[in-house]
């Protein structure tokens, strides 16, 4: 099993004359499997959340070999914040979601 990571940008096209241009909507997705972990067990909770990590990571511009201040710089948007919270919630696992609660300020350490 996948789930989908997904984050939104809005590009504003640049005025055209005096009419301003219309916003376009920007989604990007990356998946992250999670078929070969058991959610009902803590340390697979753990990889889970790292895995979620990565590709919110990602999905807002930073990759694992991004300069650490760079990866801490996109962990505190609001971009990653959204995608971090929306890829818990729909994963529906509650170990998952009980460690995002009590290490999302700890994951630049990973």
């Amino acid at each position: 099993m996948k789930i989908l990571i997904s984050a939104l940008a809005l590009a504003l096209a640049a005025p055209v004359a005096v009419q301003a241009a219309p916003a376009v909507e920007i989604t990007t997705s990356v998946a992250a499997r999670h078929g070969d972990l058991d959610l009902s067990r803590a340390g697979h909770a753990s990889i889970m959340l790292r895995r979620l990590d990565r590709a919110a990571l990602s999905v807002c511009g930073a990759s694992e070999f991004s300069l650490r201040e760079y990866q801490r710089a996109v962990r505190a948007t609001a971009c990653y914040g959204a995608a971090m919270d929306s890829s818990v919630a729909s994963l529906g696992a509650p170990l998952v979601s009980s460690a995002y609660q009590g290490r999302g300020a700890n994951l630049a350490s990973n």
